[in-house]
């Protein structure tokens, strides 16, 4: 497949409530080239539509006049108009026009890009010519001001000033012979890596480069999904990256159903615990079949004077001490999450996964055991499931050279999301294998905080 087509397909949808001169200064370089996002759009089922028009146009598929007004249809719907032509108004045609143009610049950069580094275009041609504002009737002068100039394909001041380095850039890179360079006065010296730096107005760049898997010029393969998230791990962890929410499949329709060959033993565990658990709410002074909000619920055992959180050896010693082998994370989520197929296990676990974490805050699963297996099937089992990959930074301890020491981990966590049905089931990456963590019900804005970078 074409580079351009990859770059297309492989980009995660990254959420956030920052403006734009914020994600320029806030989000590494190598991962804004890698994602679909827009400022100040943090609601992922925004995102996804807006992801999947934009796709659609970028392929071919539909035309800049449908493409903007599905684009404005939904926004509009989703209660994102604001009746003004402001670049701040999402449905506005000024904003919708930068959407598909700046996206459409992009695509053509990296096709671009993959057809100048080849090894024959890097043998014939390696230099390129500056031309500044294409077909602009008033170039800017911050763009005009390289016009005509030339410089070797392996200049790192290219790594900022690749068209389109700004909003509504038109600049173009010429590819010339070494003959033509020396006709046309020869190239500047190359840049120093330390002073290369953007100089668009608002912060934004784009570097074709990465959108492939290394920077090896002589052998460019385009980004891998595993190697997009693999990124965005290490800037969690490394502090250059805050904690996000990447957006790496939308939902989908019509894929049949995934296998979940122990949802009975499940099922079994959770009805060996329903007596007892149905006991502990109602020593709380509450109605199993009719339980309020888990805040309420939580307060009234907090009022009862046990800890709300902490699941009692009464009910959880009723589920098998051994893990439970649930399926095996569906193909789609596991290619779209960049890791393998994995286990998926539920255990007795503890406050971070498992029956006592799912105890802190959904009890009711426990009331109604059949709850419970229904929303394993409706996420778990479903492959059609919006597929989230949620980062965060923590630290573990580990011993070194006798001495207790932290180190920074990005804690990893693979959500599946079934926006038809609000329900959401939520997994734990724990070497070669998944734990879940929690599973419930929500609507359509689930994730909206959670995910997006803030």
């Amino acid at each position: 497949m074409p580079a351009k087509q990859e770059w297309i397909k492989n980009r995660v949808n990254l959420p956030t409530a920052k403006g734009s001169g914020e994600i320029s200064r806030d989000i590494p370089a190598q991962i804004r080239a890698r994602a679909f996002f827009s400022a100040r759009v943090a609601e992922a089922h925004i995102l996804d539509r807006f992801r999947s028009i934009t796709d659609d146009y970028l392929s071919g598929r539909i035309g800049r006049d449908e493409a903007r007004a599905l684009l404005r249809e939904y926004a509009r719907a989703s209660g994102k108009d604001d009746g003004t032509e402001s670049l701040k108004n999402l449905a506005s045609t000024a904003r919708l026009e930068l959407i598909l143009d700046q996206n459409a610049k992009m695509a053509r950069a990296v096709y671009r890009h993959e057809r100048m580094y080849s090894p024959a275009a890097l043998r014939v041609f390696p230099y390129v010519r500056y031309r500044a504002s294409v077909g602009s009737r008033q170039p800017r002068s911050e763009h005009g001001k390289y016009d005509g100039m030339i410089f070797r394909k392996d200049d790192p001041w290219l790594r900022t000033h690749t068209p389109p380095w700004d909003f509504g850039c038109n600049c173009e890179l010429e590819q010339i012979t070494e003959k033509q360079a020396a006709k046309l006065g020869g190239p500047v010296s190359p840049t120093p890596p330390e002073r290369v730096k953007v100089d668009s107005r608002n912060g934004f760049s784009f570097d074709p480069a990465h959108a492939f898997e290394t920077e090896d010029l002589t052998g460019m393969q385009p980004a891998s999904r595993a190697s997009i998230v693999r990124q965005a791990e290490e800037a969690v962890r490394d502090q250059r990256l805050g904690p996000v929410g990447m957006i790496v499949a939308p939902p989908a329709q019509g894929l049949p159903p995934a296998e979940l060959p122990k949802l009975d033993e499940v099922r079994a565990g959770f009805d060996a615990m329903k007596e007892t658990a149905r006991r502990e709410l109602e020593n709380a002074g509450l109605d199993p079949d009719h339980l309020p909000n888990y805040l309420t619920v939580n307060q009234a055992v907090r009022d009862s004077g046990k800890v709300p959180e902490n699941i009692t050896g009464a009910v959880r010693d009723r589920f098998p001490a051994e893990p439970i082998k649930v399926g095996t994370l569906n193909s789609r989520a596991a290619e779209a999450a960049g890791i393998p197929q994995l286990p998926v296990l539920l255990e007795r676990g503890n406050s971070r996964y498992g029956i006592e974490h799912l105890w802190r805050n959904h009890k009711e699963l426990f009331a109604v055991p059949e709850n419970a297996v229904r929303l394993l099937r409706e996420t778990l089992g479903n492959p059609n499931c919006r597929v989230v990959v949620s980062m965060k930074r923590a630290a573990v301890t580990s011993h070194v050279a006798g001495r207790k020491e932290k180190q920074p981990i990005c804690l990893k966590r693979i959500v599946l999301h079934n926006p038809t049905t609000g329900g959401y089931c939520v997994m734990v990456q724990s070497g070669e294998q998944l734990r879940l963590v929690s599973w419930h019900n929500a609507g359509e804005d689930y994730g909206d905080s959670e995910w997006r970078l803030e």
